[in-house]
């Protein structure tokens, strides 16, 4: 692809994606139907992976190479202190609509 107008694209698209699927997660707590947590599920990961996998495709057209390895390990840093994060937010009990949120931070 291009260096950066469809990977921004499909950068923005993730986003917007994600931001359904939040919403949906956030619909779910409060009507409790397990068809709209699964949809919310898939489009959530449907977007993050786009998000994931463009943020990856730009990292390495606009870090100077000498760089890329640096800001691989900085991405893939990042990646395990944000699953952390939410392992710890879900084991000291902190609201489902705060951690949904926190997707969007």
């Amino acid at each position: 692809s291009d260096r950066s107008g469809t990977r921004t694209a499909y950068l923005v698209y993730g986003s917007v994606a994600t931001i359904v699927g939040v919403v949906l997660f956030m619909t779910c707590v409060s009507v409790g139907d397990m068809s709209v947590l699964f949809i919310a599920h898939v489009v959530t990961s449907v977007g993050l992976s786009m998000q994931y996998s463009m943020v990856t495709a730009l990292l390495n057209d606009h870090v100077v190479e000498e760089q890329v390895g640096k800001g691989s390990g900085t991405m893939a840093i990042l990646a395990i202190l944000g699953s952390g994060a939410g392992y710890v937010m879900f084991a000291v009990g902190t609201p489902l609509h705060f951690t949904y949120l926190s997707y969007m931070a």
